[in-house]
């Protein structure tokens, strides 16, 4: 099944000899190359889904560490603002006359600062 063909070279020059086997060869070539291409298709995409996922794990890890984190702040905000009312309420009560000084001072302190020219 040796057969000749003649082709024009792709440059236009001279003409190419194929024989049967060397037509068989460039399919047999043809085939590998796709398979070849094939199998780095495949390990790309496994690539990238591992990479997704390894990004999607550590977003989530530090998504769920935010979250606690923001929980423990406004428990702390919550515990520091109950302290400062606590505070207040307590000061009232042991200097009522003090408490009222303070007010009045203030009230003229704002007054003064707010009058019209």
């Amino acid at each position: 099944m040796a057969f000749t063909a003649l082709e024009a070279a792709p440059d236009g020059g001279e003409l190419c000899v194929l024989t049967a086997p060397s037509v068989a060869l460039e399919a047999e070539a043809n085939e590998g190359v796709s398979h070849a291409m094939g199998a780095i298709e495949a390990r790309s995409k496994q690539a990238i889904d591992h990479a997704i996922e390894t990004a999607q794990d550590f977003i989530d890890e530090y998504a769920d560490s935010a979250a606690d984190m923001a929980a423990r702040l406004t428990k702390k905000t919550a515990q520091a603002r109950e302290a400062a009312t606590d505070s207040l309420v307590e000061a009232v009560e042991t200097r009522p006359l003090a408490t009222l000084a303070a007010l009045l001072g203030l009230g003229f302190i704002a007054g003064y600062l707010c009058r019209r020219p």
